[in-house]
């Protein structure tokens, strides 16, 4: 999964965070967690993540993911429609 926002100190960032993983299935490979890149790097170091999978915004994480092979990158969710057709625009594949 990937995040986009719910860095650092954001309460509603670590609850989507734990309801994601609940069933074991999903885990958090990948993020943009702030619009300041630095904040974004710390979060990601907090999380455990790769640094090569945080990113400063969401848009070069959509970019960057696409480039990864279709079983590596993130597929973006349903609820935040206006991001996700962007993601889809820039060959992030939209999956299930």
């Amino acid at each position: 999964m990937g995040m986009v926002g719910g860095g650092g100190e954001a309460f509603i960032g670590a609850i989507h965070q734990m309801a994601a993983q609940l069933d074991g299935k999903i885990g958090l490979i990948a993020g943009a967690f702030s619009s300041n890149a630095e904040r974004s790097k710390r979060s990601g170091e907090t999380l455990g993540l790769h640094p090569s999978r945080v990113y400063g915004d969401y848009r070069t994480m959509v970019i960057e993911e696409a480039k990864l092979p279709a079983g590596e990158r993130i597929r973006p969710g349903y609820s935040k429609r206006a991001k996700n057709h962007r993601r889809v625009a820039a060959g992030v594949h939209q999956g299930r």
